[in-house]
């Protein structure tokens, strides 16, 4: 059961890294503009570390793919897009090369298509980040579940401890030994509310004996101050 567990946590995990890289690329694509020149596209490569393009109509005129400039898209991309709707794919070829990317439409004034905008990681890259993170997600998850595992072991060692030590002291009670005490340092949960009710029990049971004694005592004084009283 734990085996599947982690292997569908796995899984997950994976979707959502993979969803929030493919949204990012989107939030790119977005940005891009027909006319947007060169230069820009370059710093969206330098320091973002993503490929972007502009295309017009179906050809790419402008972009950061080494050697794609005055290619065509996929048929298939280039329809989807055409027909207004966005297009996302993990395994987009862009130039040979696949990628992580996201097609988006673009329009001029009168909302008339005119090309589209692409922003795409190559594949192996982003499977690599996305390993990465997984990898630095689960040591992260690990030791939390790990020092969480060891709280629990102290706290059910502290636990079966004073539950002994609350066996014992309510078994010398039994006895008779009414003496005994519970230490008031004792944590105030429930196992150590037993342990101090036992111990007030017995120190309750004590001085009710006390007292017994002493109205015996006292008893006893006045039955042989009376047998005197009537010897005389």
């Amino acid at each position: 059961i734990a085996l599947s567990l982690l292997v569908v946590a796995t899984g997950s995990m994976r979707m959502h890294i993979t969803e929030e890289k493919l949204n990012t690329l989107h939030a790119t694509a977005r940005g891009i503009a027909f006319e947007t020149p060169q230069e820009a596209l370059e710093v969206y490569k330098n320091e973002l570390g993503i490929d972007v393009t502009v295309f017009e109509d179906k050809k790419r005129i402008r972009s950061t793919v080494e050697g794609a400039e005055g290619t065509d898209a996929d048929p298939t991309i280039y329809s989807v897009v055409r027909s207004g709707k966005d297009y996302s794919s993990t395994n987009a070829n862009v130039n040979g090369v696949e990628y992580f990317g996201y097609y988006i439409p673009l329009y001029d004034e009168e909302q008339n298509f005119i090309g589209m905008s692409f922003a795409g990681m190559p594949s192996a890259e982003a499977e690599q980040i996305i390993q990465s993170t997984m990898n630095n997600m689960l040591t992260a998850s690990g030791t939390v579940i790990l020092v969480v595992v060891v709280i629990v072991l102290l706290i059910a060692r502290y636990m079966t401890k004073l539950m002994g030590i609350s066996t014992e002291l309510i078994g010398e009670v039994a006895k008779g030994n009414f003496t005994v005490r519970a230490d008031k340092k004792v944590s105030g949960d429930e196992i150590g509310d037993i342990y101090k009710q036992a111990g007030a029990l017995a120190e309750s049971l004590s001085g009710s004996i006390s007292n017994i004694t002493g109205v015996a005592d006292r008893l006893v004084g006045m039955s042989n101050d009376m047998g005197a009283s009537m010897a005389d």
